[in-house]
């Protein structure tokens, strides 16, 4: 199929079909994310070949990478922190320790694998998950739901933090990307306090009220103005423009003291233009650039698969058992399982790794594909786990697909 315009109406055809498929195997649950990388996957290069990536859809996919982490920045509550914080990030790097020691096995098998990133990418948590879980089996807003809400933002902002401390595509070493990691902390903090004093004008918030239902939709221009000015400061300073879209969806979500963000409208446009259009091209070509071919060039590659998954278990969820707080087994276990649900992070991390050269195209293959299951499997158990849970609703990967 020929680039440009093409190749995006390919790829915006699978993202309508998609939840189409998955309602097929609801019982199943399986999220229409994993259906739009797994059809990204057949329709890529290493099985039908119909589709390659081209500029358009880099630049898409990447953008809409930025804007499902800018939505996961927005679901954060800092307040959840307090009283926790140091434990859960105590846990969490436990568990990175215990992600780099699998790494370091993985990497006695497959010498071109690094085990640093291996295990930054079985360390991680899919944030976005946790939420409809939660909301299903009445727990957000107690002590439990908070310390998980609060466990999934460390594990998605760590991985975030170390893939662009040692990862970055730049080419500078960790001592520099330590020293730059403090230079956008420094323009985060300026940034955020300019911000801050422009929503205290009683004139900004009346006027983005006034303008939000007229063909400017001046409050959605805004929220993306914003999102734009964090990819460019972190992109600006080297790192990866990811870490600035998420960190930029956190700062908007404390300087919200009003909660205007969670107006239905303004929300429903906000996730209507990511969901619509933006992070399911990510998605899709996120399955294109997997090199499913190199899964069976390499047969004992497949065992990877599985072995993944087991270490994301072992890596997260095992830690989560001491998470505190007077909660029940059956809790704990819970939580363990939405720890290790675990799927934006992996793709973010070949993303990078693949360019950097730390891994090899069986192990990236292998990686996304052990994601997928954490996603179609364990969040269903959790929830069946927790107490007063309700069924899970047919589209609730749609609004929270990580």
């Amino acid at each position: 199929m020929d680039s440009g315009y093409s190749s995006v109406l390919a790829v915006i055809a699978v993202a309508v079909l998609a939840p189409i498929i998955a309602s097929f195997a609801a019982r199943l649950r399986v999220p229409a994310v994993a259906c739009e990388i797994v059809v990204g996957i057949l329709i890529g290069p290493s099985v039908f070949g119909w589709i390659e990536m081209d500029d358009a859809l880099n630049l898409i996919g990447t953008f809409g990478l930025g804007y499902l982490l800018f939505l996961a920045g927005l679901e954060i509550d800092l307040s959840t922190l307090k009283g926790r914080g140091l434990r859960i990030v105590g846990l969490w790097l436990v568990g990175l320790a215990l992600a780099v020691g699998f790494g370091l096995g993985f990497h006695a098998f497959d010498h071109t694998d690094g085990p640093l990133v291996l295990g930054i990418a079985l360390a991680a948590t899919s944030l976005g998950l946790i939420v409809p879980i939660l909301r299903d089996s009445n727990k957000l807003g107690t002590p439990f739901g908070d310390t998980v809400l609060a466990s999934g933002s460390i594990g998605e902002f760590g991985p975030l933090l170390a893939l662009s401390i040692f990862f970055s595509t730049s080419g500078a070493g960790p001592g520099t990307q330590v020293f730059l990691i403090g230079v956008f902390a420094v323009g985060v903090a300026i940034v955020g306090f300019a911000l801050a004093r422009i929503v205290q004008l009683p004139s900004v918030w009346s006027t983005l009220d006034r303008f939000a239902d007229t063909s400017s939709q001046l409050n959605v221009r805004a929220v993306v103005l914003v999102l734009l000015l964090f990819l460019a400061l972190a992109d600006g300073l080297g790192f990866e423009a990811i870490l600035g879209s998420f960190v930029g969806g956190v700062i908007l979500r404390v300087l919200d003291r009003g909660n205007h963000l969670e107006d239905v409208k303004l929300k429903s446009k906000i996730d209507a233009i990511g969901y619509g259009f933006f992070i399911p091209v990510f998605f899709v070509t996120s399955g294109i650039k997997v090199d499913a071919r190199a899964l069976f060039e390499q047969p004992w590659s497949l065992l990877f698969i599985p072995a993944f998954l087991v270490a994301m278990l072992i890596a997260r969820g095992v830690p989560s058992l001491w998470l505190g707080g007077g909660f029940t087994r059956k809790e704990k276990v819970a939580a363990g399982l939405l720890a290790a649900t675990n799927l934006s992070i992996p793709v973010v991390v070949v993303s990078v790794a693949t360019e950097v050269g730390k891994i090899d195209s069986a192990s990236a293959a292998a990686l996304i594909v052990a994601g997928v299951v954490s996603v179609v499997l364990l969040p269903p158990i959790a929830n069946a786990l927790l107490p007063d849970a309700t069924p899970l609703a047919a589209d609730w990967d749609e609004r929270n697909p990580l």
